[in-house]
């Protein structure tokens, strides 16, 4: 019997309800906004270190390429220097063979 006491609900009973309820779900609203914003500010942080990191490690592999193309240059002289030393020794050799000394 106590479903017969209660008061139907009125328009206006209604109206207050759903502003109330807005009210709510605009202030969750402005919670989940901040909240995103937070996570949206310490992606760019995270993204900015990474981007860091990369252009870091980038510039060492620019180095390393450098240097490997200089080291290559270098032992290609040293090569043909060697080359040249053998060819001389073994010109020296053959005169030492064909003088009889």
């Amino acid at each position: 019997m106590a479903d017969d006491t209660r008061m139907p609900a009125t328009i206006a009973t209604i109206a207050e309800q759903l502003t109330t309820l807005g009210r709510r779900m605009d202030e969750r609203f402005v919670e989940i906004e901040t909240k995103i914003g937070g996570v949206e500010t310490n992606l760019r942080v995270l993204i900015e270190a990474v981007n860091d990191k990369v252009q870091i490690a980038y510039e060492a592999i620019v180095s390393l390429r450098d240097d490997t193309s200089a080291n290559t240059r270098d032992h290609a002289k040293f090569e043909k220097r060697l080359e040249n030393h053998s060819l001389r020794l073994l010109a020296l050799e053959s005169r030492e063979h064909n003088t009889g000394e």
